[in-house]
């Protein structure tokens, strides 16, 4: 039986992730990759774009990689078994949902101290959830991942891909409010026993009200009442700051392979970008930023 802390994507959420790229960003296939143009025109045979691993061990992708020659490419995988990591190396953060009576058990069982106060502060702080993939709540989530994206001098994905992600895969749209005002809010995935993060932001100007521990408190929760044995936080830097925030909920690290025909760290590769595009207004940022990644294989 598969260890939860090795649990990877399903054959079938691959397939259904495919489709849902090549639908929005309008790629090709080549064998089992997607094939992407880079900034610079060049063909990238990626497995998969937006994905921190898929339904393959880091093995086998390596034995795939090198059919593929002098050819550019990149592939993500767990790599459960490297247990050294240096601060800065690419990890994804998972919680492991069982052995637990009922979902509040976490509470004792994985979270830290900070944790529970926060989410009790959280409680107490005026806030409610809508969970749903309507157009409305979409539309309040869009909204607060474009400012993240913007204030981390990232460019944004396009709305179309929000708007058609449950079309292809198994989600759900959590959004905090304070009032009527939209103050943070993530994706929730799901792919069998695997519940998966892959998108979150909050407005930064209500973190007294702690919306984030509100927020990843009813996702996890739901995770477990789902039947969800793993919660994965998503990817991180090892030890930088939002590798600390899941942490303290008890996620362990699990590192993450990145397989690149030529080997370069993605974090300082676009640090001069990044600090530019912040720079930017927003209107136009949220412009470029969907034209942008459709050329980025290393997103």
């Amino acid at each position: 039986m598969q260890s939860v802390e090795t649990y990877t994507h399903s054959q079938e959420f691959v397939s259904n992730w495919k489709a849902l790229l090549c639908d929005v960003f309008g790629y090709r296939e080549h064998d089992q990759f997607i094939i992407v143009r880079d900034y610079m025109y060049r063909k990238v045979y990626s497995y998969l774009p937006l994905l921190n691993y898929t339904d393959k061990t880091s093995e086998e992708l390596q034995s795939e990689c090198k059919v593929l020659g002098h050819r550019r490419y990149i592939a993500r995988a767990l790599n459960p078994e490297q247990d050294q990591l240096s601060e800065g190396d690419t990890v994804t953060m998972r919680l492991s949902l069982t052995g637990v009576a009922h979902a509040e058990a976490l509470w004792d069982s994985r979270f830290s101290g900070k944790v529970r106060n926060q989410i009790r502060k959280s409680l107490k702080s005026d806030l409610r959830h809508v969970v749903s993939t309507d157009p409305r709540v979409v539309d309040d989530f869009y909204l607060l991942y474009t400012r993240r994206m913007l204030r981390y001098g990232s460019p944004c994905l396009g709305r179309e891909i929000f708007d058609l992600l449950s079309h292809y895969v198994d989600c759900r749209f959590y959004v905090v409010y304070h009032g009527a005002d939209a103050i943070a809010g993530l994706v929730l995935i799901r792919d069998g026993p695997l519940a998966w993060v892959p998108w979150a932001s909050s407005d930064h100007r209500y973190n007294d009200r702690c919306p984030n521990h509100f927020m990843y408190w009813h996702a996890i929760r739901d995770a477990w009442i789902m039947q969800c044995e793993l919660f994965d936080f998503g990817r991180s830097p090892y030890l930088r700051e939002t590798y600390r925030f899941k942490r303290q909920w008890g996620a362990q690290p699990v590192k993450l392979d990145i397989l690149k025909a030529v080997q370069e760290d993605t974090y300082s590769k676009y640090a001069l970008a990044s600090q530019i595009w912040r720079r930017l207004p927003a209107a136009l940022a949220n412009r470029l930023g969907p034209v942008l990644c459709r050329h980025l294989p290393d997103l």
